[in-house]
C-alpha cells in the first residue's frame, strides 16, 4: 500500500512541476505602471516527503516576496526544521530554525500590470542556526563501546543559486516550484566535529546540495 501510495505521489508531483509552464506560453509586453502587493507562501513538499523517504525532515518554511521595481523580487524565507535518525547502533536527531534573504529576477515580461507570474533566476544567503545529537554504539570482540554527544548553538552559513517558477491558479492564488543548489560558506566547528545535517541546508558533510521546493501562495494586494 505504501508502495502504490508513493507512485502516486510521485506521479502528482511530476504533473504538477510541468503544468503551470503552461500559463506562460503568450506574447507579453513591458508595464506602465507600477504595482506592490507581498506574496507568501508554504512549502508543500515537507509534508509530502515523509511519505516517499522515510530519512526525511519534519517541519515548515514559509516565504515573503514582493516587487521593488519591474521584474525585481526580493524575497524571504524562514523555517524550522528537525530531523530523527534512529537505529539498534546510533541514534541521531538534530533540529533548528533557518532563514534566506535574496532576489528573484523575473526572466518573462508581464502581459498586463496585474500579472504577477513569474519564471525567475537568483540567489540566496542562508542562515541556521541548531543542535545536534547523538547517541552511537560500536560493537567489537572486547564488547560494547558507547559514545554520545550534544552540541548546541551551532551554525552554518551557505549560498544557493535558484531557479523557479510562481504561476496563478486563481485569482491571487499561486503555486509554483524553486530548484536550489546550495554551496557551503562556513559552519561551526566544535573540536573537529562537523555538523551532519543542517536546517535549511542539509547533509552538511557536502559542499554542493541540491534541493527542491514546491509551494502554495497568496497575494496580497496593496496596491
Amino acid at each position: 500500500m505504501n508502495l502504490i501510495l508513493r507512485y502516486i505521489i510521485k506521479r502528482l508531483i511530476y504533473l504538477i512541476l510541468i503544468l503551470p509552464v503552461i500559463s506562460f506560453c503568450q506574447t507579453k509586453k513591458e508595464p506602465s505602471e507600477r504595482q506592490f502587493f507581498i506574496r507568501t507562501g508554504i512549502d508543500l513538499t515537507r509534508f509530502i516527503l515523509p511519505y516517499i523517504n522515510n530519512y526525511a525532515p519534519n517541519g515548515v518554511e514559509l516565504s515573503f516576496d514582493t516587487e521593488i521595481k519591474y521584474n525585481y523580487f526580493p524575497t524571504i524565507e524562514i523555517g524550522h526544521t528537525s530531523i530523527e535518525d534512529n537505529t539498534d547502533l546510533h541514534k541521531y536527531e538534530s533540529a533548528g530554525n533557518y532563514i534566506k534573504v535574496g532576489l528573484n529576477y523575473n526572466i518573462l515580461k508581464y502581459k498586463h500590470r496585474l500579472d504577477r507570474n513569474i519564471f525567475f533566476v537568483g540567489a540566496r544567503y542562508g542562515y541556521s542556526n541548531f543542535f545536534n545529537k547523538a547517541d552511537i554504539n560500536i560493537i567489537n570482540q572486547w564488547g560494547i563501546y558507547n559514545n554520545s554527544f550534544n552540541f548546541n548553538n551551532l551554525n552554518t552559513h551557505w549560498l544557493e543559486g535558484v531557479i523557479g517558477l510562481r504561476s496563478e491558479i486563481v485569482k491571487n492564488l499561486y503555486m509554483g516550484y524553486t530548484i536550489r543548489i546550495k554551496t557551503m560558506l562556513y559552519h561551526s566547528n566544535y573540536n573537529d566535529y562537523i555538523p551532519y545535517w543542517v536546517p535549511g541546508y542539509g547533509e552538511a558533510i557536502k559542499n554542493i546540495t541540491v534541493g527542491i521546493s514546491y509551494s502554495l501562495f497568496y497575494a496580497i494586494p496593496i496596491r
